[in-house]
């Protein structure tokens, strides 16, 4: 597949019409362009249940793990009981050493206090909900630990 350096290469000749709702010129190949960002701003990620199950999905990136498991519906019970607010460390999870160091933050102080409550804790331990996908991050594989601690309760 050809890469491309500029988004004009990726622009067919054509004619160049008014936007209904905006009145600014578009390309007639608009729709064209929105597929190639779609396609190309989407990754790979698999979880791995305590059971070895895997459940591999396509996500976008910008979402984290947590919009991940929500958006496509994944069946990790108790999974994110705070929604992303740092404050159950329901979505540990454990990365491969290769993985965990492609990953493009350290976690902050609020999320490794909430790690130190995680079931399972390892040195590649993370929440789920503090990790923001990347283009670079397509292939990642993350392992679900068997139990769930809310920190909450």
């Amino acid at each position: 597949m050809p890469m491309f350096t500029h988004i004009s290469q990726f622009m067919l000749p054509g004619n160049r019409t008014r936007d209904p709702l905006f009145g600014s010129r578009t390309c007639d190949n608009h729709l064209i362009l929105m597929a190639f960002f779609f396609v190309y701003s989407r990754v790979k990620v698999t979880f791995v249940l305590y059971d070895g199950k895997k459940l591999e999905t396509e996500a976008k990136v910008g979402d984290t793990l947590l919009d991940v498991v929500v958006n496509n519906d994944l069946n990790i019970e108790g999974y994110g009981a705070c929604e992303g607010t740092l404050t159950c460390s329901t979505c540990h999870v454990v990365l491969k050493k290769q993985d965990y160091d492609r990953l493009p933050e350290e976690a902050c102080d609020e999320e490794r206090d909430m790690l130190d409550l995680a079931y399972g804790l390892t040195d590649t331990s993370r929440l789920g909900c503090q990790i923001t996908l990347t283009k670079d991050l397509d292939g990642l594989e993350v392992k679900v630990p068997e139990t769930i601690n809310d920190a909450r309760s």
